[in-house]
């Protein structure tokens, strides 16, 4: 019974385990956003807790040639408040340049005109002396002179072409309404940003999905720095909805075009690798000399941050405007120019930090591609998760029925732990971001979902066991039964088993000499006493006939020494009648006897009468009805007890048992081992028994022996 429960669990179960699974892909492939976007955040706080614990036992390194100029506190302190003059930012790439560094980028959008009051003035003369140009040439060309010597943008973008090695970023925008409204075109690029598109764009198979971001409103530098730098990379970034920065985005579409982004641009440099040496695969990667960056089907990357903010080294930018540091130490470097300093509003939150500058994100970003540093998360990995679903719902749904409740929480525990340090594993030394959420959540939905079920289908069985055989055994053997179910079995079986049967002598007589109410009464002191010596000795109480009694060992629980249990207590019965004679006796009352008769033979044993209506747990068979005659012999022999030569010869040597263990600890006979008997029992004295002349009894042809049993014999010490 319990296994095919078991079974029922289990695939029950295992069903459950595919629609979870199931559940999954259709999140993971269909795409509803009322789901995904919550288990994805969840799934993405996993994704930090595993830096986390990387970064705390084994902080990435940067790579050595990555340096950053940080406008910081200090930079602001000394040199003046943000933002700086244009002519500033090219007294600093000029210092730059003299060490001869590999890149510069600078993280700074210079997408609006740099107006001072000197221009605004210069410009105002020019107007107003412009109306008589014949007689003002001569100041005209002056104050000409003088407005290109004050115009800080044509000088910073002299600066940049002299330099020729400066990255500057683009601004683009994601706007809803263009979304929206297909009619609506963006304006056309300039053509100096087309410049810094993808030179080479492919597509690795027509199956591969591609959706990438695209932008409807582009805000580059200005033209004269624009048409001076080497190249140009968006900065476009979004996070997550919890706001934390955890993809960069490699491509960003605009018109017909993909435009790299401003990180990528500084490691295409850095690398010595030309435009057309950059190839984009739609929805796969990005491919640049022998590094290929993984992307995902919208072309992000994902940020591989090695530390938190100060991870990378920093150079004031005041010490380089003030020559503490000398050129040659930005030899062959590659730098980034951003602002660090609070008030500057450059600040990100990372996996690992919440004020993290938006220059050290783009410096890890380049770090990562420098070092091939990695991370991945692909359909095919996807599918890898749907396995581990399937796979720990398989294990659980077909072991956790077998295995106990200490044993169930060790399989559920090393399940989820081993899962948890693969999945770390993975993410330190593959680079492989497998999905933490689904498969650990099926481990504990799937234990708390089989325990639960479990805990109610058998504390139902239970109570089923409780109803069944509370009247039947003592509580000690009920408590047994619950603990192993598969000892009740209900459905009918074969066994060799003892039966007893006790009757009453002269009941009618009693009965017709004595008021209905004090024969109830002494009847039921009678059955009283007799029914708690049938349970101390773990007898089935099988039924009350009238005034006799019938109780069978050996079911439900197995009990090896069945015979031996049922010659004890039906001594241990006569002994508790003769302390009721003695009462009663008091109490100037009749006394009942009463004579004991017992068999052991195979017989039926099982759950037996109308089902829904009537159920009795009993034995039929021809050895209980033999079992019955024999009782009925003792009125012949004048004797207490008698048994049939089949117990005899089951119960050769009989044990005192009921002194063997402590009152507080009894133990069922069932428990009780024969390697134990023989180490633990005091054996105290054998019974002693009449053998009679065999006997035919109603129902059977051949002669019965008998044996009565007297009593016990003390041994002679």
């Amino acid at each position: 019974m319990k296994s095919r429960r078991g079974k029922k669990i289990r695939w029950l179960a295992l069903a459950l385990s595919v629609l979870i699974t199931l559940f999954f892909l259709y999140i993971d492939l269909m795409n509803p956003s009322f789901a995904r976007n919550t288990l994805d955040l969840l799934e993405s706080k996993t994704l930090d807790f595993r830096f986390l614990l990387r970064n705390a036992r084994n902080p990435g390194k940067p790579n050595p040639d990555l340096l950053i100029i940080a406008i910081d506190e200090k930079s602001l302190k000394e040199v003046g408040r943000w933002p700086w003059s244009r002519g500033l930012m090219a007294q600093l790439l000029e210092k730059l340049a003299k060490g001869k560094p590999r890149v510069i980028g600078a993280d700074i959008l210079f997408i609006e005109p740099e107006v001072s009051e000197s221009i605004e003035v210069i410009r105002t003369l020019k107007q107003d002396l412009s109306i008589q140009p014949s007689s003002n040439s001569g100041i005209l060309k002056s104050l000409q002179k003088l407005e290109e010597t004050a115009d800080k943008d044509t000088l910073l973008a002299q600066v940049i072409g002299t330099v020729g090695i400066v990255i500057l970023p683009t601004g683009m925008e994601v706007h809803t309404e263009y979304m929206l409204d297909k009619t609506i075109k963006p304006p056309d690029a300039p053509v100096s940003l087309v410049n810094s598109s993808f030179g080479l764009v492919k597509k690795l198979s027509a199956e591969k999905v591609f959706y990438p971001i695209e932008a409807q409103v582009v805000s580059p530098p200005l033209p004269a720095l624009t048409r001076r730098a080497q190249a140009l990379g968006h900065v476009y970034y979004q996070p997550d909805r919890d706001g934390v920065l955890r993809w960069e985005y490699l491509v960003l579409k605009y018109r017909d075009d993909f435009y790299p982004s401003f990180a990528l641009q500084i490691a295409r440099a850095a690398l010595g690798l030309k435009r057309e040496e950059m190839k984009l695969w739609l929805g796969e990667a990005v491919e640049m000399g022998n590094i290929k960056i993984p992307t995902d089907e919208r072309g992000r990357m994902l940020v591989n941050y090695i530390g938190r903010e100060g991870t990378f080294p920093l150079i004031s930018a005041t010490d380089v405007l003030h020559d503490r540091i000398p050129s040659d130490f930005f030899g062959d470097k590659i730098i980034l120019i951003g602002t660090t300093a609070v008030g500057t509003y450059d600040l990100k939150v990372s996996p690992l930090s919440a004020n993290m500058p938006g220059v050290e994100k783009n410096a890890t970003v380049v770090n990562n591609i420098l070092n091939h540093q990695f991370l991945q998360r692909t359909q095919t990995m996807k599918f890898l998760d749907a396995f581990f679903i399937l796979a720990f719902g398989a294990i659980l749904f077909f072991s956790l029925p077998r295995l106990g409740a200490l044993r169930g929480v060790a399989l559920a525990g090393v399940l989820l732990i081993g899962y948890l340090f693969l999945a770390q594993y993975l993410f330190e030394k593959k680079g492989l971001w497998i999905n933490l959420l689904y498969p650990s959540s099926t481990i504990v939905f799937s234990y708390t979902f089989l325990t639960v079920l479990r805990f109610m289908t058998e504390e139902k069985h239970a109570q089923e066991i409780r109803r069944i055989f509370s009247n039947y055994v003592s509580p000690k053997m009920v408590a047994e039964l619950v603990k192993d179910p598969d000892k009740a079995k209900l459905g009918g079986e074969r066994k060799k088993l003892t039966v007893l049967f006790s009757d009453v002598r002269g009941f009618t007589a009693f009965s017709e000499k004595h008021q209905p109410e004090e024969v109830v009464a002494t009847l039921n002191e009678y059955m009283n006493a007799m029914t708690e010596v049938i349970f101390r000795w773990d007898g089935t109480l099988d039924k009350f006939i009238g005034d006799a009694i019938m109780v069978f060992w050996g079911a439900p629980l197995d009990q090896h020494n069945h015979a031996e249990l049922a010659i004890r207590c039906a001594l241990h019965m006569q002994k508790r009648l003769g302390e009721l004679h003695q009462k009663w006796e008091a109490e100037g009352k009749d006394s009942l006897d009463a004579g004991i008769g017992i068999h052991t033979g195979e017989m039926v044993v099982g759950n037996m009468g109308a089902e829904g209506r009537k159920m009795d747990y009993t034995v039929i068979g021809d050895n209980v009805n033999l079992g019955a005659r024999v009782e009925s012999l003792t009125k012949e022999y004048q004797a207490n007890i008698l048994i049939t030569e089949a117990t005899y010869q089951e119960a050769q040597e009989l044990i005192e048992i009921k002194d063997l263990f402590p009152k507080e600890r009894r133990r069922s006979t069932s428990e009780i081992s024969h390697r134990e008997k023989r180490k633990k029992r005091m054996k105290i004295g054998h019974a002693q028994f009449k053998d009679h002349e065999p006997v035919k009894v109603k129902g059977k042809d051949k002669p019965v022996r008998v044996f009565e049993v007297i009593g016990l014999q003390e041994e002679k010490k």
